[in-house]
């Protein structure tokens, strides 16, 4: 028997019938359910719970909007808990079939650790979950599938017309995670001063205007490795 300590779960699900569905697929994958909730801008709570390792949401709808809001969510959350660690996310879909390469790389900036679509089995549930409680990002084939035909033959990398600094390189790796400025600087040992000056070169020499867009640049020329 693995002495291994069970991971505590805060789930999100907006009506009883996913929130049933959730707790069903969580039978038996050694995770402990520590806290639900039904609005999207109560995961906030889940995050500021120091118990919590990870989050569970389900997300029927992964729009501008919604993906805006669980951003927002996300790094208030993480500014809320400081110096504590902060809990994984995963996302479970019923919009998997229509997510193109964009959305699925805006998720990931948002600060999601891993994404499963609506029909995940329980073992892809309980690696996710295991995935997201050590920071690392995982996705679900259907999604990862994508993303590689979308990059698998990358733009030359001259597109850019001055290559990224190896720190400014650094600072996008970190955007992709989903990590915070605060957050950043902390990782790199800088200011937050001096992070918002490299997303600013970032963004002003890959020709984007945000960090969502500044990622899935990033994927297609090869600069981030998934």
């Amino acid at each position: 028997m693995s002495d291994k300590p069970m991971l505590r779960v805060g789930i999100f699900a907006s009506n009883a019938i996913s929130r049933a569905g959730l707790l069903t697929l969580m039978q038996s994958t050694g995770v402990e359910i520590v806290a639900e909730v039904d609005e999207l801008n109560a995961v906030q709570t889940l995050l500021e719970l120091p118990m919590v390792d990870v989050i569970v949401l389900e997300l029927p709808e992964l729009n501008t909007l919604t993906l805006q809001e669980l951003q927002d969510v996300l790094e208030t959350g993480v500014d809320s808990r400081l110096a504590l660690e902060v809990p994984g996310c995963v996302v479970i879909t019923t919009a998997a079939e229509i997510l193109d390469t964009l959305t699925i790389s805006a998720i990931l900036a948002a600060g999601v650790h891993g994404l499963l679509p609506h029909t995940t089995t329980q073992e892809e549930l309980e690696i996710a979950i295991e995935a997201a409680s050590n920071g690392m990002t995982i996705l679900h084939p259907m999604f990862s599938d994508r993303l590689i035909e979308n990059v698998s033959i990358p733009k030359p990398i001259h597109d850019i017309a001055e290559p990224l600094s190896d720190r400014e390189l650094q600072v996008l790796d970190a955007l992709s995670l989903g990590l915070s400025n605060k957050q950043i600087g902390n990782e790199l040992f800088i200011s937050e001063h001096t992070v918002k000056f490299h997303i600013s070169s970032i963004f002003s020499k890959l020709k984007v205007t945000g960090r969502t867009e500044a990622v899935a640049v990033g994927i297609r020329l090869g600069l981030i490795k998934l």
